[in-house]
Parts: C-alpha cells; sequence; structure tokens
C-alpha cells in the first residue's frame, strides 16, 4: 500500500463541529510544517453555518501520518488547547479504506476518501 500512496499527491481537508462565541475562531497545530510544528498557530479553520468549522484551504504534505490537536483563538492568542492526547491523521490508512471501498464495489476509484469520528469529519483527496 505504500508504494501506492507514495506516487500520489494527497490532500486533506479538516472539519468540526465547535460552538465558539463572537471574536473566537479555531485553527490547526500539529507535527508538520503545515501546521507550524506545534509552535506557530498558522492554519486557520472558516466558520460555517451551524457551527461547522472547516478548512479554509488543503493540507497538501508528503508525510503518511501526523499529529494534530485543534486550538481555540481569539484576538490571535491562544485561548485553549484541546484537551487529551493529540489527534493522529493517518494518510495511508484513509487512502486504504477508499482502495478497498474500490475493491469490494469493482468500480473505478473515486478522488477521494471521507472518515468521519464523532464531530470531527476529514477528507483525504488523492490524485494520480
Amino acid at each position: 500500500m505504500q508504494s501506492y500512496l507514495s506516487k500520489l499527491s494527497c490532500s486533506l481537508r479538516l472539519s468540526i463541529k465547535y460552538e465558539t462565541h463572537f471574536g473566537q475562531h479555531l485553527c490547526v497545530v500539529g507535527s508538520i510544517k503545515q501546521l507550524g510544528m506545534w509552535k506557530e498557530y498558522v492554519y486557520d479553520l472558516a466558520w460555517t453555518p451551524g457551527h461547522v468549522w472547516v478548512s479554509k484551504q488543503p493540507i497538501v504534505t508528503d508525510d503518511d501520518m501526523f499529529q494534530y490537536k485543534y486550538v481555540l483563538m481569539k484576538d490571535g492568542k491562544v485561548e485553549k488547547w484541546e484537551r487529551g492526547i493529540n489527534r493522529i491523521a493517518d494518510l495511508k490508512v484513509l487512502a486504504k479504506s477508499r482502495w478497498n471501498c474500490r475493491q469490494r464495489q469493482n468500480q473505478p476509484m473515486m478522488n477521494s476518501a471521507l472518515n468521519t469520528i464523532g464531530d470531527e469529519c476529514m477528507q483525504l483527496e488523492l490524485e494520480d
């Protein structure tokens, strides 16, 4: 599976339902450069109706896996980090689930895989 994934360009979009107050927003920080290497808050999410926060742009990475957390911000400052263990984006697992769906249905491969856990949704887009 790794050889298949390594031939593709991967981009990931995140969304999560979280109710904020006026002036607050969510961002994602994580273990890859695109998410600030745990030090910078560079990946802001956009609010949509229903209090669903979504990626403004996809996370494009060559890494097969990375860790991340959601952070509540206000006026450019951290109000609160998500508690608990780090979330893990395992792109090989997402790509494999997409591949398995294709094999079971014997249909052309779709160009994205979707994973929903609780109020969070991850969409992986792959291009040959």
